[in-house]
């Protein structure tokens, strides 16, 4: 029997342990926790902090495990440290520093020559001021290592104020304490280009890639899947050429990654970020509801060496024949929810809805993927009714606030 170690059990690792569970492997777990949802299904459960890597280590070794994972951003560095140190499917420890922090990622795309834009290191506020004096406006204030959009602050103009507040609140936010400023990069449109790729025995996936339709109210944050990907042959290829150069820059052997980019005005392709993890919200359930490919079994298996859905994957793919859409309802407004607005015209296409908050609750401004108020799944009859409906949703469904 496989045996797969697991770090962490809460709700972004379910998905892992139950496809885990489903292979027949022995699923460990170190949690710190013992109320996270995925225990009960776990065979053995270490209640250790997993920001530890040489706990995590020792506990590998005296198991024996054939693979390990997680899908938390924060802990990918531990993943592939233990990788490095036991000889696991993996990838190195630098490789996924080089794409999970923000600086790094801009000095790698600098070095293979794709297209980045102009950033600094800083690591005080007075550093942070003169950086910007010496960029063209607007900039963004990131911190180095996160996920979801926080700590992103945009400024538009030199508000010495506002970039000492901003600097603050991306030092807080930024896993390694580390921040960085970069000049904004103009989008020509709220569409871009969003999903996932596979990456095993040299070859690239290119199976989880859609478009991502932003709200103008959080230009930056993820909205809106859709499925069929829009765009033309050329474009696409200009995907993959750019993004398996990253590949082969970064190191990358193993896993599924999580990708932003998009065409600028000047049509180069810019690659936003690659997050060193499965997609959030559903994204990997999207992917398979429209390609046929399930990206978590495939990960979890090879993951532990094991081939056997590896070798169907040409079976398990069929052709494109739905029109989805997978919506993030956002707030632009702070209140007391009241449920949510769907105009009649639409409601016929809605196939699922997940709502994050009870009537009555507070419900915040969005400031990144983690203020959903619910997420709606569409399947749409042809391209003509999505195109419609898809790219400007934001007018048909909206939450009601008291």
């Amino acid at each position: 029997m496989k045996k797969i170690l697991i770090l962490g059990a809460a709700n972004d690792q379910l998905l892992l342990i139950s496809k885990s569970k489903e292979l027949g492997y022995y699923v460990i777990v170190c949690d710190r926790t013992t109320t996270n949802p995925g225990l009960k299904y776990v065979d053995k459960h270490y209640q250790v902090d997993y920001m530890d890597r040489e706990v995590v280590l020792q506990i590998a070794k005296v198991e024996e495990v054939d693979g390990i994972i997680s899908n938390s951003e924060v802990v990918m560095q531990n993943v592939a440290y233990v990788c490095e140190e036991l000889g696991l499917r993996g990838n190195t420890l630098e490789s996924i520093r080089n794409i999970g922090e923000k600086n790094l990622f801009r000095k790698l795309q600098n070095r293979i020559g794709v297209f980045a834009p102009k950033q600094t290191d800083v690591d005080t506020m007075e550093n942070a001021i003169q950086a910007i004096k010496e960029m063209s406006l607007p900039v963004l204030i990131k911190p180095c290592r996160n996920s979801a959009s926080r700590g992103i602050t945009k400024i538009d103009s030199f508000d010495e104020s506002l970039i000492r507040k901003s600097f603050e609140n991306s030092a807080r936010d930024s896993w390694n304490k580390k921040v960085t400023v970069e000049e904004f990069v103009e989008m020509p449109s709220l569409t871009v280009i969003e999903g996932d790729i596979f990456i095993y025995d040299g070859k690239i996936l290119w199976d989880g890639i859609f478009n991502d339709q932003r709200s103008s109210g959080a230009p930056m944050v993820p909205m809106s899947d859709i499925s069929p990907l829009h765009l033309s042959s050329e474009k696409k290829n200009v995907i993959k050429d750019t993004v398996a150069k990253i590949v082969k820059g970064a190191g990358l052997e193993f896993g599924q990654f999580n990708i932003e980019m998009y065409f600028t005005k000047d049509n180069q392709l810019f690659v936003i970020e690659i997050n060193t993890r499965q997609g959030g919200i559903g994204v990997p359930k999207f992917i398979e509801q429209y390609s046929g490919l399930d990206y978590t079994k495939l990960l979890v298996s090879l993951c532990v060496n094991d081939y056997s859905y590896c070798n169907v994957l040409d079976e398990c793919r069929y052709p494109m024949f739905k029109y989805l859409t997978r919506h993030s309802v956002f707030s632009r407004d702070e209140g007391i929810y009241d449920g949510l607005y769907i105009a009649e015209e639409i409601k016929d296409f809605v196939c699922g809805i997940e709502e994050n908050f009870n009537k009555g609750e507070k419900v915040l401004i969005c400031e990144d993927g983690t203020d959903a108020v619910a997420r709606i799944d569409f399947e749409f009859h042809t391209l003509e009714e999505q195109n419609k409906y898809a790219y400007s949703i934001e007018n048909y469904i909206y939450p009601k606030l008291k």
